[in-house]
């Protein structure tokens, strides 16, 4: 993780990891400033912001495998979500059901949306790679 951390500062990552950054974050607060209570432009600016805070992190990664397992945790996550509500409003406990749901919804479907993406374009750009001539593929 350490290494990780440090790769999206190192001289190829760090202009695109600050642009993504510095996107993410006027975003979400232009997103929280205009308003998320019943307001679709606030929503999506903040929905946006937070899937560009998820790209800033990841974009290092060359690996389809990495964001598909993203994609796959995120969706893990939404589920035993739905499943803990289930099983509260089956034992007629729905007051223990609050915002928090709302927010973690908010923050693990970007991380579904940003793995499918990753994964896919990973996996398409590997597959070209690999019909390139092997004199071809070392040139960056």
């Amino acid at each position: 993780m350490k290494n990780h951390l440090l790769s999206l500062f190192n001289q190829t990552n760090k202009p695109l990891t600050v642009f993504l950054m510095l996107s993410s974050a006027a975003l979400i607060l232009t997103g929280l400033l205009i308003g998320v209570a019943d307001n679709l432009p606030g929503i999506l600016l903040l929905f946006t912001g937070i899937i560009s805070m998820f790209f800033g992190l990841v974009h290092p990664w060359t690996n389809w495998k990495y964001y598909a397992w993203l994609a796959i945790i995120s969706a893990g996550i939404i589920g035993m979500t739905i499943l803990v509500m289930y099983i509260l409003v089956r034992l007629n406990l729905e007051r223990y059901i609050s915002e928090g749901v709302v927010l973690e919804i908010f923050v693990v479907v970007p991380g579904i949306i940003v793995g499918v993406l990753g994964a896919i374009y990973w996996a398409v750009k590997g597959k070209k790679r690999n019909k390139m001539p092997a004199e071809l593929q070392e040139m960056p």
